[in-house]
């Protein structure tokens, strides 16, 4: 009892840190370095921080984000990322599922800060959110080469923060579509037993954009920022698994409306969109968010003359792309 009224107390004091941190948004992540790990031997880098707090401090997806490229064929390379991807999303499902209470309020709120740095403000018109924002991202992508005890002479420092990006935002999904739609036959459904952990939606919908903005803001300014570096073509390299984590996001949103669509009476013809917007209303963002996601990434490629038929996709991912460009156009 004394366990369940903590965690109680817990999610209240949460979801009021949180309302003030959504509200009051511009987390300086260089200042918050520097007040927290300066001191520390060796030293620690923003980026190093960033990515361990996204993924929950996992050390072997720590590791495996870190990994520099080992091939230099664009092709391989791209596959290499997805099949990477696959793998940290199925990793990162399984940590989330582990955690069956919440686990410290510090970390969840950190998480939230960091993401909101580059995927905050997403109902804004300018794709990319605010100044604050766009200044952040330009930030990213111009990190040099060395930083946390790592020369990344392979490839941009960026491209540890895209994966883990989507990294998190797929897993999340994944681990949402193992919960509804795969209990085991021997043990209770692990929907009895897991809970989505506090703050997960919002940092899913944060890290998804984040990524996308990256890609986008890496495509929208390479003929001048970019223009001497040829290693920044590798983080165009990270669209197909962008797209893939924001596809596995959106499936695990829809199938967990579904699960609690299923447990509770509805009309017999109450589409699941009409039960979102009655019963579920903060998953809409969160569904936006990927739709919007995959259309700006198109949307860039295509003032670039590629069309969205060239990016190499799963079948699942890719009906979904034609019917978003259906229904735009």
């Amino acid at each position: 009892l004394s366990q369940g009224i903590g965690e109680f107390i817990y999610l209240l004091i949460f979801e009021g840190v949180t309302r003030w941190a959504v509200c009051a948004p511009g987390l300086n992540t260089e200042k918050l370095k520097k007040d927290l790990y300066d001191e520390c031997e060796p030293v620690v880098s923003t980026e190093i921080i960033f990515i361990s707090s996204v993924l929950h401090h996992e050390l072997g997806l720590v590791e495996n984000v870190l990994s520099p490229l080992t091939r230099f064929n664009h092709s391989d390379l791209e596959d290499d990322e997805v099949r990477r991807n696959d793998e940290c999303m199925d990793h990162m499902s399984h940590a989330l599922l582990a955690q069956s209470s919440p686990q410290y309020l510090e970390d969840d709120m950190l998480r939230i800060g960091l993401l909101e740095t580059l995927g905050g403000s997403a109902n804004l018109t300018n794709d990319l959110g605010t100044q604050h924002h766009q200044a952040a991202l330009k930030h990213r992508l111009k990190l040099p080469d060395y930083w946390g005890g790592k020369q990344l002479r392979s490839m941009p420092p960026v491209i540890p923060l895209v994966r883990s990006l989507c990294c998190y935002a797929g897993g999340l999904g994944a681990s949402l579509l193992l919960v509804c739609t795969k209990p085991s036959p021997r043990d209770p459904s692990l929907s009895l037993l897991w809970s989505l952990p506090p703050g997960a939606l919002v940092c899913g919908e944060y890290a998804i954009l984040a990524a996308a903005r990256l890609v986008s803001t890496h495509l929208e300014s390479r003929p001048t920022d970019f223009a001497g570096d040829k290693r920044h073509a590798h983080l165009a390299l990270m669209i197909p698994s962008i797209l893939h984590s924001a596809f596995r996001l959106r499936c695990g949103v829809l199938a967990f409306a579904s699960y609690k669509s299923s447990m509770e009476e509805t009309q017999s013809n109450d589409t699941l969109g009409n039960f979102i917007a009655r019963k579920c209303p903060e998953l809409t963002p969160v569904l936006s968010t990927c739709d919007r996601t995959a259309l700006m990434i198109i949307e860039r490629l295509t003032r670039l003359g590629m069309r969205d038929v060239s990016i190499k996709v799963q079948s699942g991912c890719r009906r979904w792309l034609t019917d978003l460009l259906n229904k735009k156009h």
